[in-house]
């Protein structure tokens, strides 16, 4: 493939430095190693759960989140789908990211964990178009039919289906290719 796109550039990143660290996080206050293989299986699972959910080509993805390695692996599956991110600074008031959300007709959105969630749910009914919500951390709090944790949803990527949504993530990558 050729790399003009992010998402093969990223895929041959994967490729030719996996066992070599792609990012370092705090986990319990200790650094902890993500190599490119474990990253490029992340991003690999959120794509194919993006696909379950339906995103399409050039669709809007909502992120709502501060900076952590669940931002980028969603950011990087979103480009894997061909899909567009939107980005919403955490300091953005409820108001303000609905009027993001509305504004760029986002139907999935990521968020950080309860503060954020919370934010969204009290705007939730300006927001007709977004269908699922995401969210990083699993606080208890999240307990509505179109809120999912993170785990839950790459866990969707992994699951069955993975051979229909291989498939379709390679032809959206061929075209990202030009």
């Amino acid at each position: 493939m050729d790399p003009r796109h992010l998402a093969p550039a990223f895929l041959e990143h994967v490729a030719t430095r996996g066992p070599r660290v792609a990012l370092r996080h705090k986990v319990d206050g200790a650094w902890r190693d993500v190599t490119w293989t474990e990253l490029g299986e992340n991003v690999g699972a959120a794509a194919r759960a993006l696909l379950a959910l339906g995103v399409a080509d050039g669709e809007t993805v909502g992120l709502f989140a501060p900076n952590r390695p669940e931002w980028t692996i969603a950011d990087l599956a979103i480009q894997q789908v061909r899909a567009v991110s939107v980005p919403i600074h955490t300091t953005s008031t409820g108001p303000q990211a609905a009027w993001i959300l509305r504004d760029a007709g986002v139907k999935v959105l990521f968020v950080g964990g309860s503060e954020g969630y919370e934010k969204i749910r009290a705007v939730r009914g300006e927001l007709p178009a977004l269908a699922t919500i995401i969210v990083f951390d699993e606080p208890a709090s999240v307990s509505a039919p179109d809120a999912t944790s993170w785990r839950s949803f790459v866990s969707r990527g992994r699951g069955d289906g993975g051979a229909a949504q291989d498939a379709e993530l390679a032809a959206r990558l061929q075209r990202a290719s030009g």
